[in-house]
């Protein structure tokens, strides 16, 4: 299958550049729906990062204590 997608790829570019194309437009779309929408600006982390760059963890559960990913505090926030 994958030597057949690639056989068409190499008899039709096009297909390929048409990919690509739908790609950018894609990509463009929601750049500007992000930028309407302040998304971004908006935005706040899902989960605690230590400085060191790796996600923060908390225990739950009483008898059988398991570790999850710590949610950010401004995440927290907006459940207030």
């Amino acid at each position: 299958m994958a030597a057949c997608c690639l056989l068409i790829l190499l008899v039709d570019p096009t297909k390929n550049q048409n990919k690509i194309k739908i790609a950018v437009e894609k990509l463009e779309l929601w750049k500007e729906f992000s930028s309407r929408m302040t998304i971004l600006s908006d935005s706040v982390p899902l989960f605690s990062i230590s400085p060191g760059g790796l996600v923060n963890t908390k225990n739950l559960g009483k008898e059988h204590q398991r570790q999850v990913l710590a949610r950010d505090p401004r995440m927290e926030a907006l459940q207030e």
